[in-house]
């Protein structure tokens, strides 16, 4: 857990070469800390624990309940939070390293502090400011752009998605622009 450069697979090597045995508890715990920040890189800030544990199983080969005793024991000394999380009505307990458990609630602090505090952009007409956005770029939105400029123009919250080459740099001068001369 404490050598940097190096996977956990080279030091998992090193540590049974030095007699640390495959259910030692600190190589289970090294190895969820380790598979969860590995998630992270894919994109996954927690991770439902129904899949978890299959996927630290196939790593670590030891019995899921030596897995699951080190997530409580992870839990209880504060390095993971394991917490339900709601998903389409249902909730589904998921386990996160604590950074990204904290970084998730402070965006969701602040994405409600941001729609709950007033808007101080005057309302326009989205049409007009459309076409006078298209004037000022000197180009012609496609109707999804006209769509998503018309949405953020009447909410003070939005997100912005799309694959490379779809439209968000474009949208967002667009949105930009009205909202800089509003």
């Amino acid at each position: 857990k404490d050598v940097f450069g190096i996977g956990f697979k080279t030091a998992d090597d090193l540590a049974q070469n030095l007699g640390i045995s495959k259910d030692s508890p600190l190589r289970i715990r090294a190895a969820i800390e380790h598979i969860l920040w590995d998630l992270s890189t894919r994109g996954h800030v927690c991770y439902p624990i129904e899949s978890f544990i299959p996927e630290a199983q196939k790593i670590l080969e030891v019995e899921n309940e030596q897995i699951e005793d080190q997530m409580d024991f992870l839990e209880k000394e504060g390095s993971v939070v394991i917490s339900d999380l709601p998903i389409e009505e249902e909730s589904a307990p998921c386990i996160w390293v604590k950074p990204l458990y904290l970084s998730e609630l402070g965006i969701a602090r602040e994405l409600s502090r941001l729609n709950t505090s007033p808007c101080f952009i005057r309302n326009v007409d989205i049409e007009k400011a459309i076409v006078w956005a298209e004037e000022k770029q000197w180009m012609q939105f496609a109707q999804e752009q006209k769509d998503a400029i018309g949405l953020s123009l009447e909410e003070k919250l939005h997100v912005i998605t799309g694959g490379p080459g779809t439209g968000k740099s474009t949208i967002t001068r667009a949105i930009l622009s009205i909202t800089s001369k509003v």
